[in-house]
């Protein structure tokens, strides 16, 4: 295989992968394919599978460190899910009229520990091939935007929520 296989084929199976599961999500949840929140979907599944296409499985097996970073992003996910609820997990999140802000568990570290936790898991495969860290910068950003628009949506819907976000870092603990 050349090495421009190497390059070319995990951007054309995460652009394959990435439409197929923003086409898959607008029959769930009626959303028009195009609309704003869909493409911020889009363009983060793009970026989310192009790292994990792109890296090496084997080293990333065979790195501690990655595989602390995975079963620390594993554990976030499963907290932040426990946290929110089933009828909760919705990837073009606004609040419904009966949710309740959510401050504890994961939510008490971190505004968006989903999106922490799929950077760390992201970055799981980086440190096997550091070149990918262009693609974690570029999810990072998208992953950014979508968390603006839906503190957008919670700010209208929760009062407490401008207090929230005062004493509570946004995307990476501690940092951002």
């Amino acid at each position: 295989m050349s090495n421009i296989t190497y390059i070319i084929a995990p951007i054309i199976l995460s652009a394959i992968l990435s439409f197929s599961l923003a086409v898959t999500l607008n029959f769930i949840y009626q959303k028009k394919l195009w609309s704003h929140d869909a493409k911020i979907v889009i363009w983060q599944l793009f970026f989310f599978s192009l790292i994990i296409l792109s890296a090496n499985i084997r080293l990333v097996r065979n790195n501690p460190l990655s595989v602390l970073f995975i079963l620390t992003a594993t554990g976030i996910l499963a907290t932040t899910i426990a946290s929110l609820g089933k009828k909760s997990f919705f990837p073009f999140a606004k609040p419904s009229p009966t949710n309740k802000l959510i401050t504890s568990g994961p939510y008490k570290i971190v505004r968006h520990p989903f999106y922490f936790a799929t950077l760390l898991f992201c970055m799981a495969f980086v440190i096997t091939k550091p070149l990918l860290i262009v693609f974690l910068f570029a999810l990072m950003y998208i992953l950014d935007k979508k968390a603006n628009i839906e503190e957008g949506h919670l700010q209208e819907r929760y009062e407490q929520y401008r207090q929230y976000q005062k004493s509570t870092k946004k995307l990476i603990p501690f940092l951002y």
